[in-house]
């Protein structure tokens, strides 16, 4: 093998670890330590490209999550707890001000990657996955494929501020999700046996595109989280 062919090999190497390599920022809220995903090249769910500055702390407290174009590219935003967590009720306060694009996903979801091959993931997911009409609100416990483990349904108008539930129990697993200050529309109860065992998981919440494609709407997408709230399970 020649020195030039070496030379090139780690060259392309190191080049294609910088292109894909992942950076941290970090942010603090709502009483936690969050890690802001910053991609440089495409990666899931989408693929998409995922950068800090989709990101923006308000004044009131609040966070705003952008999907934004620059340079030909469509950017999205994810950040995910520091800190673990176990049994518990996690609490999210949502707001949307303008209707939901067919291609964005918004996610609420607990996630452990050491815990293959469904990574103890509880989700809730506001999408339409692409079809204008269909349902836009799916609570999952994966794998999404097993009957039972999913529930799909319509709020029908999404825009407000809606308080999103996810309370993970030893034997059940509850999630709901109504406008903020009032109770629950809708609500879906799992007691199957893909309940994730009592190791801890971390928190994420993210906004991308589904398959990674452009929004049906010119302009940014934007959504405006308010709090998040986390009580042990007693």
């Amino acid at each position: 093998m020649s020195r030039s062919f070496i030379s090139f090999f780690m060259f392309s190497t190191l080049f294609f670890s910088f292109l894909f390599s992942e950076t941290v920022d970090q942010l603090d809220w709502s009483g936690y330590s969050w890690i802001i995903r910053n991609n440089r090249g495409k990666a899931g769910p989408g693929p998409n490209y995922f950068s800090y500055q989709s990101i923006a702390e308000n004044g009131d407290g609040s966070l705003s999550m952008d999907i934004y174009p620059s340079r030909n590219r469509w950017y999205c935003g994810e950040i995910y707890t520091d800190d673990l967590f176990t049994y518990g009720k996690f609490n999210l306060s949502l707001e949307l001000s303008s209707p939901l694009d067919s291609q964005a996903v918004f996610g609420f979801f607990l996630y452990n990657n050491e815990e293959p091959p469904h990574f103890n993931e509880i989700d809730y997911e506001m999408s339409r996955w692409a079809v204008p009409d269909g349902p836009e609100s799916h609570f999952t416990v994966q794998p999404y494929t097993k009957e039972g483990n999913s529930r799909s349904f319509s709020l029908g108008n999404v825009e407000g501020r809606w308080r999103i539930v996810l309370d993970w129990r030893p034997d059940r697993i509850e999630g709901a999700i109504g406008p903020a200050g009032e109770g629950p529309v809708k609500e879906f109860t799992y007691g199957g046996s893909d309940i994730p065992t009592d190791t801890e998981s971390r928190v994420h919440i993210n906004f991308w595109l589904f398959r990674g494609d452009p929004p049906k709407e010119d302009g940014i997408l934007s959504v405006r989280i308010s709090d998040f709230t986390y009580e042990p399970y007693q």
